[in-house]
């Protein structure tokens, strides 16, 4: 929440919490748990832009 705190806008930025813009991406693996060489390969499912998903299944036009 740091950076949202110098901005002044921690009321609604910086952390997932109810009230506040959610903007997240959902990985297929961890960053943290892969080798630091392989980080650029981990597929994005989902990525969720003040609380509506942009990209992902979700986003998806029935064809």
């Amino acid at each position: 929440m740091g950076s949202a705190y110098l901005i002044k806008r921690d009321d609604e930025l910086g952390s997932i919490e109810v009230g506040k813009y959610a903007d997240f991406t959902i990985l297929a693996d961890s960053p943290l748990r892969v080798d630091p060489m392989a980080i650029k390969d981990i597929a994005v499912l989902a990525t969720v832009v003040a609380g509506q998903p942009v990209a992902g299944r979700s986003t998806a036009t029935p064809t």
